[in-house]
């Protein structure tokens, strides 16, 4: 048997990957349809272990052809943390061999790609095409909130009421970070970062550092907001109906999930409302989305760094529809609070 645990965070697609030791790249690299093929072999697995009263591996649906569908993913294939799988080794064994098999097939083409690009110039039609891949790929949020692309490319300048092309870029590298592992939300400069490390600061620098944390992060949060009110509610208020529409990428396509499901999923998105609206007066505004993109700055110590990084949206995202009270519930409070507390309502 091949034992797999599942960590804080982590998906079963994810702890497979960490067992095969794949890096974020390569699973980036991998192909949606050969993840498919992975959790068909895994729900057969399941099959076996129910058959044999070993109980299920996960819980919820177990449709293989949803697996891409974002709306799926809190109800599908889902294992709680600290959890140990086991499957045969004759079904590991062809998981490992589709996986690793993907990984040498990607690394050919990569190799391939930098062939032809020393030998072969661009055109015009392939420069204009990566001129638009990159301008939409996803990248990170400067310390003036500006969102730039890997390569970089600039591609709008944040004011302190937020920008919706700002918030989409960020709201993409958040959907990043949960898909592939990778990507991280910077809204410091180095600057900020060297002078937070200096020790024994003047009252100066210490001012310097919260007016610079402070108003980046509010462009963040409203941008944030700007975007899904402008994307999902057609510019007025964020609901919880829209908030769910925003959750799903706007794609509310449930099929395959079963009526339970889709249940279980509407219950699990209320709750994550629920918890962002500090105030519950039924709608997320700009203080309270600022605040929760503040509360997701904290790694595992519970330090802020001023980068929102994947790894600690894991554990943010993981305690976001959880119905019970959680650390996440302190740090947006926290948050709220050192950022808005002393205003006038």
């Amino acid at each position: 048997m091949a034992d797999i645990s599942v960590g804080n965070g982590q998906g079963i697609t994810q702890a497979i990957a960490s067992k095969l030791g794949l890096s974020k790249t390569d699973c980036k690299n991998i192909k949606a349809s050969t993840w498919q093929s992975v959790m068909s072999l895994v729900d057969q697995a399941n099959t076996a272990s129910i058959q044999n009263n070993k109980g299920s591996i996960f819980g919820g649906g177990n449709n293989v052809n949803n697996i891409t569908n974002k709306a799926s993913w809190k109800t599908a294939f889902k294992v709680q943390a600290g959890q140990t799988m086991q499957i045969d080794d004759s079904v590991f064994g062809k998981i490992k061999q589709l996986l690793t098999a993907s990984k040498a097939d990607a690394a050919a083409a990569t190799a391939a790609t930098a062939q032809t690009t020393q030998t072969s110039s661009v055109s015009q039609t392939g420069a204009t095409e990566a001129a638009n891949a990159a301008a939409t790929s996803s990248g990170v949020v400067d310390s003036s909130g500006v969102y730039r692309t890997s390569t970089p490319v600039l591609v709008a300048d944040t004011p302190i009421e937020g920008d919706a092309k700002t918030g989409k870029a960020a709201a993409q590298t958040l959907d990043n970070m949960l898909t592939s592992g990778t990507g991280e939300i910077n809204f410091t400069s180095e600057e900020w970062r060297e002078l937070a490390a200096k020790p024994n600061k003047t009252p100066e620098e210490i001012q310097k550092l919260d007016t610079e944390y402070n108003t980046n992060i509010q462009k963040l949060g409203n941008s944030m907001t700007k975007y899904i009110s402008e994307t999902f509610a057609n510019g007025g208020d964020i609901d919880s109906a829209a908030f769910m529409q925003f959750q799903n990428n706007g794609a509310m396509n449930l099929e395959g999930l079963t009526a339970e499901e889709k249940s279980t999923l509407e219950t699990s998105n209320q709750i994550a409302f629920n918890r962002i609206d500090v105030n519950g007066d039924g709608k997320i505004d700009n203080k309270e989305m600022t605040a929760f993109m503040h509360a997701l700055d904290f790694d595992d110590k519970n330090r802020m760094g001023g980068v929102i990084k994947a790894e600690d949206y894991y554990n943010c995202a993981s305690q976001l529809d959880d119905p019970n009270q959680n650390l996440l519930d302190t740090k947006i409070n926290y948050c709220y609070n050192k950022l808005y507390g002393n205003e006038e309502e």
